[in-house]
């Protein structure tokens, strides 16, 4: 037996849904293209500097202040993304916009920087230096620890870490940045191995005087960090010495 008025509404059922399947598909967006992105990293290192917003090529990268003794990003993730740019301007301000530095900059994609404020704020002026980072694949029970001597009026000083019985040096003899132009001698990153350390900065005297302890540093297997010092030796508040860490991966 036929039930021609069922078969007709059936068969519009089926049209409709064809109908609106062909319709959604067409509404589908193309594949967003390939967009260039580099990365970039802010260590406000400068003990007397506001808290610090960076923008390139007229872009803000960071648009929420970050404070002395602080980096941009979060633990184990630092970097922003910016566009790719060849000496593009660099501006640097503090979170009510007032101009603090203005510099030219290039990024080249999927490369990873660190921009580092050090020293003293002076005149509203802060100095940077830029750092293309190469973040070690590590294995086994390794970790990477890159230094940077920010204090102004800090001397020569060594790293030291300590667990147990066990004290080690690290990276040699560490001088104050200053104002050098190849600032690329402070990018390579130590090897050293993981663990929980108490962390000491000690002058190189014939009798050293321990300036800095750090306890309860943790150098997890695989991870890279960068430990740098900033402050005055007799400073006092936000201008004592001390030391910050930014880890990485």
């Amino acid at each position: 037996m036929y039930y021609p008025t069922t078969l007709k509404i059936l068969y519009s059922t089926l049209a409709i849904s064809l109908l609106g399947f062909s319709a959604c598909k067409k509404q589908e967006h193309p594949p967003l293209p390939d967009i260039p992105r580099s990365n970039i990293a802010l260590i406000n290192g400068a003990h007397n500097a506001p808290p610090l917003l960076l923008s390139v090529d007229g872009k803000k990268i960071i648009t929420r202040g970050v404070g002395s003794g602080y980096h941009s990003g979060k633990s184990g993730s630092p970097y922003l993304l910016s566009n790719v740019v060849v000496d593009r301007e660099l501006k640097i301000t503090d979170d009510r916009e007032k101009l603090l530095h203005s510099g030219r900059i290039t990024l080249e994609r999927d490369q990873y920087y660190t921009l580092v404020s050090y020293g003293e704020v002076k005149d509203y002026q802060l100095t940077p230096f830029l750092l293309r980072d190469t973040v070690p694949v590590l294995s086994g029970s390794k970790a990477g620890l890159r230094l940077l001597h920010l204090s102004p009026d800090m001397p020569p000083v060594q790293i030291w870490l300590t667990s147990g019985n066990s004290r080690v040096q690290v990276g040699g003899i560490l001088t104050y940045v200053g104002r050098l132009e190849q600032q690329r001698v402070f990018a390579p990153f130590n090897t050293t191995n993981s663990g929980a350390y108490t962390l000491e900065v000690s002058t190189t005297e014939a009798v050293p005087r321990t300036l800095i302890t750090l306890p309860n540093l943790i150098l997890t297997n695989g991870k890279s960090y960068t430990l740098y010092i900033k402050g005055l030796v007799n400073g006092v508040g936000a201008a004592k010495l001390s030391a910050g860490v930014v880890s990485y991966n």
